[in-house]
């Protein structure tokens, strides 16, 4: 990873530290098990890990990155024993719950307006900059989730990899958070990512998913057109297609 990537998964790190959400933290999310948590972490580890960072020659005499490993490890002794995940996870829940609107709120609803008149104008680079600021201000509405998603599924700043991973988060995490049309948008976009991975039995899967929850979803019964057009066209390639096609073809 270049020194620029780090600098910017630092940073990134830090507002999430700031945010309190220990699975946002290790890029995992809610429902995510024992060995799913500590892949994540070790990846992460890997990359930040003080020792590594000064072999590497990365400059990091302000101390972030040994923050953030620290936070990191930290998340990652809490969220992966069962007893102090459910404690931690009932206190995320009263918070929220008894969050008053202040200023905090403010910062959201501003960046998220900001993000929105980007994210029409397609400057996703900067869409995804005010996104990311509403989110680190403490949001956890899905809407602005799906947004954020969206902006980084299109930044053409990022790597088609990190594209993809990071917008798979947030509209994960979405679909975990939220019912009904919030829950529809989050499988929307969720099918935009199988669709990226070329998966489209989980393209089919999330876009039915969307529509049951949402009938009129207009952009998600576009996209199963689409989808149902594109097998239609597809040869069938199974053996006993090809065994007919051999036997039946011109001698």
């Amino acid at each position: 990873m270049t020194p620029a990537k780090l600098r910017e998964l630092i940073k990134r790190k830090q507002q999430e530290i700031e945010q309190g959400d220990l699975f946002a933290l290790l890029d995992v999310p809610e429902h995510a098990g024992a060995e799913e948590i500590k892949a994540a972490y070790f990846k992460l580890a890997k990359t930040l890990h003080p020792d590594r960072l000064a072999r590497a020659g990365f400059d990091d005499r302000e101390g972030h990155a040994r923050d953030v490993f620290r936070a990191l490890t930290n998340a990652y002794n809490v969220i992966s024993n069962p007893q102090s995940r459910a404690a931690y996870m009932g206190r995320s829940k009263a918070q929220r719950e008894a969050r008053p609107v202040g200023r905090d709120d403010e910062e959201v609803r501003v960046f998220s307006y900001r993000g929105d008149m980007m994210l029409k104008r397609r400057a996703y680079q900067q869409a995804e900059e005010f996104l990311q600021r509403a989110y680190a201000a403490g949001s956890t509405n899905p809407k602005l989730m799906v947004k954020l998603g969206l902006a980084i599924f299109h930044n053409p700043e990022r790597s088609e990899k990190e594209r993809l991973e990071e917008a798979y988060k947030l509209w994960e995490r979405a679909r975990e958070l939220s019912h009904g049309e919030e829950r529809a948008a989050a499988l929307y976009h969720l099918a935009l990512y199988w669709k990226a991975r070329g998966d489209l039995t989980k393209v089919e899967q999330s876009l039915r998913g969307a529509i049951r929850l949402r009938e009129n979803y207009v952009e998600a019964q576009r996209e199963l057109r689409l989808l149902e057009m594109r097998r239609q066209n597809t040869p069938d390639n199974s053996i006993w297609a090809r065994i007919w096609r051999e036997l039946t073809k011109k001698r």
